[in-house]
């Protein structure tokens, strides 16, 4: 009889917590072979939790990045259109507290720009005023659509007025500039403009830490996949239960990468994209974890064999 006492025997009778996960992970492949044992709730649980973790700091250093573009974009909107804005509450409209009937455009360097129109205007601004932007705002006292570039040139418009909250596609972007007038009647309560720009800010932060969390945490149950498709169509055969341990070490590997990858948002890296970045260090390393589990299960079959043998 051969001793139980081979790691792939233990693996399964074993599972780490989410911190020696993520050390292991980060100090070499030979944890992996224990990874590759994890139930699928146990892999789903390390992987959201890092996800939730990492977005922390990302999401803390691009806000220390942008909070000047935002605070210089304050002053300019409180120099264009006053220190308070008036909400109507019947008409759910708002107006500027400065020259509220008076047209006029602000320019926000690295947003975009806001047309204020009080009135329908007699004739639209340019398609250059904002064609080359990614963002700009179209402002009456009964309406408020903010449009933002999509692809092959669609806007994404999300529109504020008296029937709601609303969003829509749009490829025509002259169609937002539809000017409402304010209901009469109701309440007018007064807004700080300063207090408007940090819910503003507060709301970026908190799409910044969401689409970053749910990219950690997306992305490596898709490239594992291609890991696994990389591994079958080359050199590999991949045979149940092998292809599920192996997708498990495509997801494990992603946790490096995680920490490789946030860095370009988080430090604004140019060359690679966070996508590239990621996937790039998740199939390399997942390429060298799922050898690791081979390479272990190799050694262990040529022992068994070896003490077979001597038995005879």
């Amino acid at each position: 009889m051969v001793p139980e006492n081979n790691i792939l025997e233990r693996a399964e009778k074993k599972h780490l917590s989410f911190i020696r996960t993520f050390i292991g992970t980060c100090c070499g492949t030979q944890v992996f072979v224990v990874l590759s044992r994890h139930s699928l709730w146990r892999v789903l649980a390390h992987l959201l939790l890092l996800a939730l973790l990492i977005s922390v700091p990302v999401t803390v250093m691009i806000s220390k990045r942008c909070a000047p573009e935002f605070s210089a974009a304050r002053e300019i909107f409180v120099s264009t259109f006053g220190s308070d804005v008036y909400f109507n509450t019947e008409s759910l409209g708002l107006s500027p507290i400065k020259e509220p009937e008076k047209a006029r455009t602000a320019v926000f360097p690295g947003f975009g720009r806001i047309f204020y129109y009080p009135v329908a205007p007699e004739k639209l601004p340019d398609s250059s005023s904002y064609a080359d932007l990614g963002c700009f705002a179209v402002w009456s006292p009964g309406n408020l659509s903010i449009a933002y570039r999509g692809s092959d040139n669609q806007w994404m418009v999300n529109t504020f007025n008296r029937s709601g909250i609303s969003f829509s596609i749009s490829s025509r972007p002259e169609e937002l500039f539809n000017v409402v007038q304010a209901q009469a009647g109701g309440k007018t309560v007064k807004f700080s403009s300063e207090r408007i720009f940090n819910e503003i800010f507060f709301a970026y932060r908190v799409r910044c830490y969401i689409a970053h969390a749910v990219a950690i945490f997306v992305l490596p149950l898709i490239y594992s996949l291609l890991l696994l498709a990389v591994l079958k169509f080359t050199f590999a055969r991949v045979a149940p239960p092998d292809y599920f341990a192996w997708w498990k070490c495509g997801v494990y590997a992603a946790f490096p990468g995680a920490l490789i990858a946030s860095a370009v948002p988080a430090f604004d890296l140019p060359l690679l994209s966070f996508s590239t970045a990621y996937m790039l260090s998740t199939m390399i390393y997942g390429l060298h974890a799922v050898m690791r589990v081979e390479y272990e299960k190799t050694m262990i079959s040529e022992e068994n064999n070896n003490g077979k043998s001597g038995e005879e």
